[in-house]
C-alpha cells in the first residue's frame, strides 16, 4: 500500500473564520460550470420580478446548447455569451438593449444549429415582449 500523504487536499476553516463564496471545487479534477450557476441566478431574478418566461427560454436556450453544442465551431464562445446573457438578467436592472446585442452575436454564430438558434430567437422574443 501507497503511504498517506499529510498535505491537505480539501478545505480547512478553523476559528473564528468564515467562508462565503457562490461556486466552490475541491478534489483532484473539481471543476464549477459558472454557466449553470449564472443561470440559476438568473431563473431566480426573473422569477421573483415574475418574469418566469425570459427564466424558461433560458433555460431551454441553455439545454440547447448542453445537447447540440458539440456541432458549434466555438461551443465555449457561446456558453461565455450564455452565461453573460444569465449574468445580466440576474441583475436588478437588466439592460435590455445588451441582452439584446449579445443573443444577436450569438443568434449570428448558431444558426448551423437549429435547435440552438431556435433557443435563441425564443429567448429574444420573450425579453422583446416582456421587458
Amino acid at each position: 500500500m501507497g503511504e498517506k500523504s499529510s498535505a491537505n487536499q480539501g478545505i480547512v476553516v478553523s476559528g473564528n473564520a468564515s467562508f462565503t463564496a457562490n461556486n466552490v471545487a475541491v478534489g483532484a479534477g473539481a471543476t464549477i460550470n459558472a454557466t449553470k450557476s449564472s443561470v440559476l441566478d438568473a431563473r431566480a431574478s426573473l422569477e421573483r420580478r415574475g418574469l418566469q418566461e425570459i427564466a424558461e427560454r433560458l433555460d431551454d436556450l441553455l439545454a440547447a446548447i448542453e445537447q447540440q453544442g458539440d456541432s458549434l465551431a466555438d461551443r465555449d464562445a457561446v456558453l461565455q455569451s450564455t452565461t453573460r446573457v444569465a449574468e445580466e438578467l440576474a441583475s436588478d436592472r437588466p439592460k435590455k438593449a445588451s441582452v439584446m446585442a449579445i443573443l444577436n452575436r450569438v443568434a449570428g454564430s448558431v444558426s448551423s444549429v437549429a435547435a440552438i438558434a431556435t433557443g435563441v430567437e425564443a429567448l429574444k422574443a420573450a425579453i422583446g415582449t416582456l421587458m
